[in-house]
């Protein structure tokens, strides 16, 4: 009888968390996740080719010999301002690389912390995290845009920009994040069909977000292409906040400095 009862005890426990399991994945299976993944990959596509002009803008502006009229005409394919740009490429270049190593080196290593604080704690704080990093960081280039077109500005300036983005973990903690969200909300034959969703909606928004500069460029300016690319970012940001359901067990008693802690 007590060999029963322990089987029976065992059963009901098993059969519990089977409910729980399938009950998140039923409440886990919207496609907000997606709608937030393209504003999110849309707004940062819309501005890299313009960052990168605006890079080689600020470096023009760092040279005494070179006034804000001739740094403004840069990355127009003028042959009067070819041998300028040809000049500044190496130190341009160089706030890129270091830019890069920045994002790369120092997220990679947050991502090794960040990806079992999620098995723990859930992968929606990690996913806000990502996307509130991303959006902040957005939201500062726009503010050192508008800045620059009233004052000259060291174009170091926005690696400082890029403060919140490594923050949140970056991009190694974003992909992740959402492989291991789709993991948890979808059952082992779906997941492949589902990934194969989500790269194609971030591939669609890589290549609008890349195309539609040039159109809304021209039209708007520098600052508001920024602006435009921050409020997409946003939006992002909050679909995650308010429309996406956590996917696993997280602990109800653990306060959020105890699961800083943790990390």
């Amino acid at each position: 009888a007590m060999h029963q009862r322990v089987l029976s005890d065992k059963s009901a426990v098993e059969s519990v968390q089977g409910q729980v399991k399938n009950e998140q994945k039923s409440t886990a299976k919207g496609y907000f996740l997606e709608l937030a993944l393209f504003c999110l990959f849309f707004g940062i596509n819309l501005t890299v080719t313009l960052l990168t002009n605006q890079i080689l803008k600020l470096t023009c502006q760092s040279f005494e010999e070179y006034n804000d009229i001739l740094c403004n005409s840069l990355s127009q394919n003028d042959e009067s301002t070819r041998e300028i740009e040809e000049k500044l490429q190496p130190f341009v270049a160089r706030i890129l690389m270091t830019n890069n190593l920045i994002n790369t080196i120092i997220t990679a290593v947050l991502s090794l912390f960040l990806g079992p604080y999620s098995d723990v704690f859930g992968r929606k704080n990690v996913l806000a995290a990502s996307f509130s990093g991303f959006s902040l960081t957005l939201a500062l280039n726009a503010l050192i845009t508008f800045i620059s077109e009233h004052q000259r500005l060291s174009p170091w300036t926005y690696t400082v920009a890029h403060i919140p983005q490594i923050l949140g973990g970056g991009w190694p903690t974003l992909l992740t994040a959402v492989s291991c969200y789709v993991t948890d909300t979808n059952e082992e034959t779906k997941r492949a069909t589902r990934i194969t969703f989500v790269g194609t909606v971030v591939f669609i928004g890589v290549l609008l977000g890349i195309l539609s500069c040039n159109f809304i460029l021209p039209l708007t300016g520098p600052t508001l292409v920024f602006v435009i690319s921050a409020s997409c970012a946003s939006i992002g940001t909050l679909i995650v906040f308010f429309g996406v359901n956590e996917s696993i067990n997280v602990p109800e008693n653990i306060s959020k400095c105890d699961q800083l802690k943790t990390l």
